[in-house]
């Protein structure tokens, strides 16, 4: 239980203070040049901006070394040691040592004999077998005689970050060893990579050396935007006898890549290797706007479209995007004669381990009257083609596992085809689609707080059928029955799209219903013979009401319904606070669980970060504590 503690105070602290970056425990960014070092028989000589260069010098060997200051840190918080360097000299090399400041104490080399510039990410408790607060110095070896090596960067962090190493372009790494090809960096966040081999039809460049854990980064993400050839991503090892891999291999397409390197190369622990980038084709190039060595993103999605702003790498086939503003976009469809009533756009290819990633979530805002979408997954270099959604003329949310759609596992590179079906230039416009987890699905799959109300609720435009909402100030609406020719009438939600095995639960919170009035709610399938099923009938008066709907219609699996909402008795009114689609938690959820996800992890470490000591104390941290990782 101790253990934990510490563990969970350890990363309380981390969501306060480094929400973005990894607090920092010591650092030498070398503007200035720190001027505690002991340069014994190596000296540095400050440059310009945050870099300095280390030379040997000493008079009767060929190497030298320059000792930091003693350095006092916690190691269990402060365990990732991180080492740049931006140029060796030929025919130099450095080491990078740490030794701990006692006699006779202990020592181990965190970097060896490297000849070439790179990025080094140790975790330092891990060589050293350390923990707790540790005193030790970290020591530069420089071998050859007067050979030099500039450095960038050393620093001993919190291990808080995703990312291991990232290339965003902006601006590139000065790094890159551009042999047969060449980096223009371009406006904002792109760079250009040109084949230039004046023998040879295809070139390449490659990074720094990069030694990570790839236990812990164990990510490769690659992000395209534009090209004129093909292009493939090598993983080359330094120093071991791994041979190269192609992690992506003849690419001449926008796209995003999510690869498991670990998986790739067979590989565990910590590895020191280059990415090689080839580009094929005389005088082509590739642009792209991210390389990255992340670690898993358990909570996040792999790949997202939020359309704030649109992403660019979108293919119009008689439909066109309009950004619109916020989290949203317009497709409209423009077909080119009037005997073609269809029509699509297509991403960039994606490139995930379905394993990983396999849900599939999509959400319309609006779609004009006439007006159907369908959203389709098309295997690129395979046969697999299906539609994960079909014919929907609502707005709507759609949650579908692609995994189990198309049949696949492990790696996979697709595309994502929106359609459009109507007879004129209508549209849909969109607010998300993502790729995630599904084992890391939100407790809602869909829910209307009230504060405001929902936009996409469907008021009866049948005579005889019609409700209507007055949202009111905070999280509370009133829906009031507005039938002239009966005392009742009815409103309905978006349609959804959603997976009863997991979101088997509706709730809604009812603070108050009208005297003589009384609510029914229900759901009813969307296709087929249009089934309706009653899941809460005779409400009226104010409570908590659920019902299991898998236990109550029979459905299963992907399923797209309606809630229904019957509002009777003559202009009779119901006051909701809350009504959901949700994971069933049981009857209680878990203490600690302050995310009310049916789990307890870090997401209610951040939830109970933003209103530390106001709402929350330490005895919600002993909740925390009590059922770490426990799921319901």
């Amino acid at each position: 239980m101790k253990r934990i503690w510490t563990y969970i105070i350890a990363s309380i602290c981390m969501i306060f203070t480094c929400n973005a970056n990894a607090a920092v425990g010591w650092e030498e960014n070398f503007d200035p040049l720190k001027s505690t070092w002991n340069e014994v028989t190596a000296y540095w000589t400050d440059l310009a901006g945050p870099t300095a260069t280390l030379t040997e010098d000493d008079a009767s060997n060929s190497y030298g070394v320059a000792t930091s200051e003693v350095i006092n840190v916690d190691v269990s918080v402060y365990s990732e040691l991180v080492i740049t360097s931006t140029a060796v000299e030929s025919g130099g090399l450095y080491s990078i040592q740490i030794q701990e400041a006692v006699e006779g104490g202990a020592y181990a080399n965190a970097v060896s004999y490297a000849g070439t510039p790179g990025t080094h990410v140790i975790n330092l408790a891990a060589l050293m077998g350390w923990s707790g607060t540790k005193s030790f110095v970290i020591n530069i070896w420089i071998e050859g005689e007067s050979k030099s090596v500039t450095f960038g960067q050393i620093q001993l962090r919190e291990p808080a970050v995703s990312a291991g190493w990232s290339d965003h372009f902006d601006p590139i790494n000065p790094n890159w060893a551009q042999a047969t090809a060449a980096w223009t960096d371009e406006p904002g966040t792109t760079a250009t990579l040109t084949e230039n081999d004046p023998e040879k039809d295809y070139g390449c460049a490659g990074t720094e050396v990069i030694t990570l854990d790839v236990s812990q980064f164990s990510e490769l993400v690659v992000a395209s935007t534009a090209m004129t050839g093909a292009y493939s991503i090598q993983i080359q090892e330094v120093g071991g006898s791994t041979p190269p891999k192609d992690a992506i291999s003849f690419i001449s397409e926008p796209s995003t890549h999510i690869i498991n390197l670990a998986k790739l190369m067979g590989w565990s622990g910590i590895k020191s290797f280059k990415i090689n980038i080839w580009i094929a084709g005389e005088g082509t190039s590739a642009t792209f706007d991210l390389i990255q060595i992340r670690k898993p993103l358990p909570e996040q999605p792999a790949w997202t479209e939020n359309f704030n702003p649109i992403k660019t790498t979108w293919m119009p086939v008689e439909c066109h995007w309009t950004d619109a503003a916020g989290p949203n976009a317009v497709l409209t469809l423009v077909p080119p004669s009037q005997e073609i009533n269809y029509g699509c756009t297509y991403s960039e290819i994606i490139t995930l381990d379905v394993n990983d990633y396999n849900e599939l979530y999509v959400k319309t805002s609006e779609v004009e009257n006439g007006c159907l979408y369908s959203v389709q997954i098309q295997e690129v270099g395979g046969p697999g083609v299906h539609d994960a959604v079909s014919y929907i003329g609502t707005p709507s949310e759609h949650s579908i596992n692609i995994q189990e759609l198309m049949g696949w596992s492990g790696v996979k590179s697709f595309r994502l085809f929106i359609w459009l079906h109507n007879n004129g230039a209508l549209n849909a416009t969109f607010n998300k689609i993502e790729l995630r987890p599904k084992s890391k699905a939100p407790r809602f799959f869909w829910h209307d707080d009230f504060d405001p109300l929902l936009t996409t609720w469907m008021e009866m435009p049948i005579e005889g059928e019609h409700a209507y909402w007055s949202d009111l100030l905070g999280s509370y609406a009133v829906l009031t029955e507005d039938n002239e020719l009966d005392s009742y009438g009815k409103i309905e939600s978006q349609a959804l799209n959603a997976d009863l095995d997991v979101y088997k639960e509706l709730e809604f919170k009812i603070v108050d219903v009208e005297e003589g009035g009384r609510l029914d709610v229900g759901v009813q399938g969307q296709g087929g013979d249009w089934p309706y099923f009653n899941l809460v009938t005779y409400v009226t008066g104010p409570g908590t009401y659920k019902a299991d709907i898998p236990a109550i219609t029979g459905w299963s699996g992907l399923k797209l319904f309606r809630i229904v909402l019957w509002m009777n008795g003559n202009n009779k009114t119901a006051t909701f606070d809350y009504i959901q689609l949700q994971k069933d938690c049981g009857t209680n959820l878990l203490a600690g669980d302050f995310s009310e996800d049916c789990k307890v992890d870090f997401q209610d470490l951040a939830e109970i970060a933003e209103a530390w000591m106001n709402t929350y104390d330490f005895l919600d941290l002993k909740d925390i504590s009590d059922n770490w990782l426990v799921e319901e």
